[in-house]
């Protein structure tokens, strides 16, 4: 898993995090503990396609890091059991969510657990959740036995750490899907940031003010109306109203534009907005595109 710009990114929106609301939607996680020894899991080819966002879990804060690709392929034979480790980050800071000091030890504790975890093919690691001065590892297993044991390993190496283990059955993978796994909400706002990671690799400053154009899809003519009347009056302008025939459930669709500022501290407040505008009006929010500016 390459995670050198995730670990950035991941920082970047703590930071940010006084001014950019969570939007994964309230979460929860129950804890048991069960002991199992069984065979390796056979994981079906996937695209790894790993993804950060902020949301909320048990009232506080939380930065959320998966496998998107993994819900490809689920069910996975074999991997019954979910599998938690539990560490007390030392710099908590002002969210509960870390520091950029503790980054780089936090990453090595990651990376090692999942090569020693993941190297027999008994274990899948499916992300983490970092809130309230806690990091939590998720994995899927088919042996919590060997889990455990290789965990109490790897820890060793971190001696300035508390870890704790546990497990619950989930041959479901209930968790991944119901707590790691983003809302349509929180998805868009990982569209969003991806979308800004394209712009600064092509070498857009991210600067200057563009056109910037968004597409939104409506059941019926009435809710595009309704959507276009009410987005008039914050300076949108509406480019193109057309119908998309091979889209049988939202076949009408608004181009509306603005000038506006994107960058990695702006997107979710420009975006998100529409987003949910267009859900009021019974809409489908598509996405945006503006062009690369390198000066």
């Amino acid at each position: 898993m390459n995670i050198k710009f995730l670990t950035w990114f991941c920082f970047f929106c703590i930071v940010l995090l006084t001014i950019i609301p969570s939007c994964g939607g309230e979460k929860k996680v129950t804890q048991t503990s069960i002991l199992k020894e069984n065979s390796s899991i056979k994981i079906p080819p996937h695209e790894e396609n790993w993804a950060f966002y902020l949301s909320t879990v048990d009232s506080s804060k939380a930065s959320i890091l998966l496998d998107l690709g993994l819900k490809n392929i689920l069910p996975i034979d074999g991997s019954n059991y979910l599998a938690f480790v539990t560490l007390d980050l030392l710099q908590s800071g002002e969210n509960g969510l870390g520091t950029k000091e503790e980054f780089e030890k936090l990453q090595d504790i990651e990376s090692s657990l999942e090569l020693s975890l993941t190297a027999s093919n008994k274990s899948i690691y499916a992300g983490r959740i970092t809130t309230n001065g806690q990091r939590e590892f998720y994995y899927y297993t088919a042996d919590t036995i060997n889990f455990e044991n290789i965990c109490l390993n790897v820890v060793e190496d971190f001696k300035n750490y508390s870890f704790r283990i546990g497990f619950r059955s989930d041959s479901d993978w209930e968790i991944y899907q119901n707590v790691l796994y983003p809302n349509p909400e929180a998805m868009q706002s990982i569209q969003n940031a991806r979308g800004i990671e394209n712009l600064v690799n092509n070498g857009d400053a991210l600067k200057s003010k563009r056109k910037i154009s968004h597409w939104i899809y409506f059941r019926t003519e009435i809710n595009r109306a309704s959507f276009e009347k009410e987005i008039s009056k914050n300076g949108y302008r509406t480019e193109e109203l057309f119908s998309d025939e091979s889209d049988t459930t939202f076949p009408f669709v608004i181009e509306i534009s603005r000038n506006d500022l994107v960058n990695y501290e702006s997107i979710d407040s420009l975006v998100l907005p529409l987003f949910r505008l267009a859900k009021k009006h019974d809409g489908d929010y598509d996405g945006w595109e503006t062009k690369i500016e390198k000066k």
